[in-house]
């Protein structure tokens, strides 16, 4: 059996080694090349990583960064999933009483939407397994939010 955690670690590893991605400014703030990521075509400094696997060899990696709602579009059930949360059923991008995040920000949505997407036979979200959450700049892991427990059965 395979260990995510050690997936997800090594997955950090090339990320952070990758130095071929352009410094932007942001709001005079320099920021160091070695915590930049491409996620599609942005380059940003993210705050959270995870790795999502259906098995030991279809695994993808995922992001916490801000939403954009017709990326789930694809990714029917995820939505549904996503836009079903307790006890608001709020839509992607929305805040929910219950949790600190915003509906779709977190990484393990965002590793999910990466397995499923161009797949003609989309894995059910039950057969997804999560690595724990960790910030890729101080290597600390943290438990999954209330917005990803409630969306996620195997998290």
């Amino acid at each position: 059996m395979y260990n995510l955690n050690n997936i997800a670690k090594q997955k950090a590893k090339e990320v952070w080694k990758h130095k071929s991605i352009l410094v932007p400014q942001w709001k005079n703030k320099k920021v160091k090349k070695s915590n930049l990521v491409k996620v599609g075509k942005y380059v940003m400094e993210p705050p959270a990583m995870i790795v999502a696997c259906t098995d030991g060899k279809d695994c993808a990696t995922g992001y916490s960064h801000e939403p954009r709602k017709s990326q789930f579009d694809k990714t029917p059930a995820l939505k549904k999933a996503l836009c079903s949360i307790p006890p608001e059923h709020l839509g992607i991008g929305e805040k929910n009483s219950q949790c600190a995040n915003i509906i779709g920000r977190c990484a393990e949505p965002h590793a999910a939407l990466e397995l499923m997407k161009g797949k003609k036979h989309q894995p059910s979200l039950n057969k997804l397994f999560f690595s724990r959450a960790f910030r890729p700049r101080t290597g600390e892991s943290f438990p999954p939010c209330y917005n990803c427990k409630n969306t996620f059965p195997n998290i």
